[in-house]
């Protein structure tokens, strides 16, 4: 091991710690569970323990990143949010918990956008992590890349994106309705509602 990524490692370690958690450990009460707590998750989806560290490194990151709090093996919870991580060699995101996402057909499609919810898409043609918005607040976009959205809010509902400055840059079609191609690197915030 080269002596950048013993450091990279740390770093990892240190920034988990300060958002009050510690791979493969809880730091304190309410703080999320490491990869060893969803280990039977793991297993019945078929991952090895490679791909379920490798998974467990892509939420602890999530976390650090944006907030939250992990409550299943790819899932995170924030305040008015769902976020769920696709597992390691599949393109979309599903939900676990839920039969149809225990399936193998349910590797092969989007998980469905939930009705009453505007959801963002990581990647392009609903690929990727996605983020399941469901209270009617301001959220911070983290996404730079090109990823896609499906607004399934109660009819004629729009969602409204701000820029990075807070200037009201675009509002969607009334729910429903989607981009599978939606640029993301201009989005400072997303209304839902």
């Amino acid at each position: 091991m080269t002596r950048s990524t013993s450091r990279g490692k740390r770093a990892v370690v240190v920034l988990a710690a300060a958002c009050g958690m510690v791979l493969g450990t809880t730091a304190a009460a309410g703080a999320a569970p490491g990869a060893g707590a969803f280990s039977a998750q793991a297993r019945s989806v078929g991952l090895s323990s490679a791909e379920a560290r490798e998974l467990q490194t892509a939420v602890t990151a999530e976390i650090v990143r944006a907030g939250g709090t992990q409550v299943a093996l790819n899932r995170i919870e924030r305040p008015g949010a769902t976020v769920l991580l696709p597992l390691p060699g599949e393109i979309y995101a599903r939900n676990l918990d839920s039969p149809a996402g225990r399936t193998a057909a349910g590797r092969l499609m989007a998980e469905p956008c939930p009705y009453r919810h505007f959801c963002q898409y990581s990647n392009i043609y609903f690929q990727g992590m996605v983020e399941q918005r469901y209270s009617c607040a301001e959220y911070r976009n983290y996404l730079v890349y090109d990823g896609s959205w499906i607004n399934n809010q109660t009819r004629g509902t729009s969602a409204r994106m701000r820029d990075k400055g807070g200037v009201l840059r675009y509002s969607t079609p009334g729910a429903p309705s989607q981009d599978d191609v939606a640029p993301w690197n201009w989005v400072g915030s997303i209304h839902p509602c």
